[in-house]
């Protein structure tokens, strides 16, 4: 019986280490990185614009690349989707993003209407955009229309849920 009494506080001693290791293990896991659910919204009407330009853009964050997918539709009201674009097929519009400060950010042209003049498009378009980014997030920003460098029409970015 001596000869156990003896291993018995070795016993516990390495079940007690086995168990804080474990523990310290578990918890040194790294956080996994949160999915920004915010989405980010700008629409456009032909009431507010002299070209009678009415369009959709939205912003979402994408996980895998921290990107932001920019997908946006547009037409005229004479002339629909073609009126958004030249003879040659090119977009008769600029999309550019500015701070509120005014100052340009990004030019969102090729991820707007790219899409938009498709009108059917599973080619994702991404800007190295933020959204869920409290101090470089586009949440507030302005969307400036323009053609021929004139502006045609002005939007905030609003938080989509």
């Amino acid at each position: 019986m001596k000869k156990y009494a003896r291993s018995f506080p070795t016993f516990i001693l390495l079940i007690t280490l086995i168990i804080v290791l474990i523990s310290v293990t578990l918890e040194a896991k790294p956080e996994k990185k949160k999915i920004c659910r915010k989405q980010g919204h700008v629409e456009f009407f032909p009431d507010f614009n002299k070209d009678n330009l009415y369009g959709v853009i939205t912003f979402s964050e994408s996980s895998t690349n921290n990107k932001v997918i920019v997908d946006g539709i547009f037409s005229v009201v004479i002339g629909g989707v073609d009126g958004i674009k030249t003879e040659d097929g090119d977009p008769r519009y600029t999309a550019e993003l500015y701070n509120k400060n005014g100052i340009k950010l990004y030019d969102l042209t090729e991820s707007v209407f790219h899409n938009a003049m498709e009108l059917v498009s599973f080619n994702r378009q991404y800007a190295n955009l933020q959204i869920c980014d409290e101090k470089n997030g586009i949440i507030g920003n302005l969307v400036v229309i323009k053609r021929g460098g004139e502006e045609i029409a002005r939007a905030e970015i609003y938080e989509l849920f």
